[in-house]
């Protein structure tokens, strides 16, 4: 491990922290993050990037990239007076909070939308589980044969766990799903009461010999295909297996600590963002930001280019 920099934020360090407690971030899956690009190149180098998306989205933050200074800086402007939900001039860490997570939120939901009309096959607003099954799996021949080699999935499977998805999104119980109830079933990772069945079907997909618990080679086995040469990382890999991720040090992975890897328990992306954008904009530290501070400091939340744009939407 490289040294620590004495210009690592406080965000930095309370991840590592984190660490200790969850170990390091995993390739198994989990919530997604606030943005595809890494926060710290590294584990040093600040990328501004990933603070753009998570502030704005990834589209809008393409979008702000097209934007000349002036143009990116007056509408983000636009998006202060938004976020200070109470319109008291200054922006709490609170109203930061609500708001990258709306942004997130937006993402998932717009992911269904665009999704959905294709199972709504009668176009009457809900999808019931049987037209997603139709659409999902059509008319299948031999329940046996395999729907996801990746996975190591049967038809007969795959219809068992979407049906059992299918039943944990459906809140109101009603045997179909709207299009929120079909964003969290579409992102299961991403809401509190689906996170046990998502949970579940990883569990199934890492214990491949169905023993109830996962070791070190299933482990591995669900993040390389073990063809052509072997990674560096596998190595590190495993010893994340044996220092973090197994936590009563018993050669195996339980249930209990597949989930604690997938889903660290008090750790909330939104919060952390919040809290380090806050830190590194708020110059007079009064622990809220003015809507002059976060103009100051533009270039931390969106992203700018001379010349020509591309289309805003002002939904913001």
């Amino acid at each position: 491990m490289k040294p620590f920099s004495a210009k690592l934020s406080l965000l930095m360090l309370a991840m590592l922290i984190s660490a200790v407690v969850a170990g390091p971030s995993n390739r198994h899956g989990g919530p997604r993050d606030l943005s595809e690009e890494e926060h710290y190149s590294d584990g040093h180098e600040h990328n501004t990037q990933y603070d753009h998306e998570a502030f704005l989205g990834k589209e809008e933050a393409k979008n702000f990239d097209q934007l000349s200074k002036e143009d990116a800086k007056r509408r983000l402007g636009n998006i202060v007076d938004k976020i200070d939900k109470d319109g008291d001039g200054s922006v709490t860490e609170k109203e930061l909070e609500d708001w990258i997570r709306n942004v997130s939120r937006r993402y998932v939901l717009s992911d269904a939308e665009s999704r959905f009309g294709f199972y709504d096959k009668d176009n009457d607003g809900f999808i019931t589980a049987d037209e997603h099954e139709s659409a999902m799996f059509g008319t299948v021949k031999d329940p046996d044969a395999i729907y996801d080699k990746h996975r190591g999935l049967t038809y007969k499977q795959a219809m068992k766990r979407y049906n059992r998805r299918f039943k944990v999104a459906d809140k109101d119980g009603d045997g179909k799903l709207n299009v929120e109830e079909y964003a969290d079933f579409l992102h299961p990772a991403e809401v509190d009461r689906m996170k046990p069945v998502y949970v579940d079907e990883r569990m199934e997909e890492m214990d491949k010999n169905k023993d109830g618990k996962v070791s070190p080679d299933e482990y591995i086995n669900d993040l390389w295909s073990g063809e052509g040469p072997q990674p560096d990382w596998v190595e590190t890999e495993r010893g994340h297996f044996s220092e973090y991720r197994d936590r009563d040090k018993d050669g195996y992975l339980s249930k209990e600590e597949v989930s604690f890897m997938l889903a660290p328990p008090k750790f909330d992306p939104s919060v952390a963002e919040a809290a380090h954008l806050l830190r590194e904009a708020d110059s007079d530290k009064d622990k809220a930001l003015s809507k002059d501070e976060i103009l100051i400091q533009q270039d931390l939340f969106v992203g700018s280019r001379a010349t020509n744009y591309g289309n805003y939407h002002d939904e913001f």
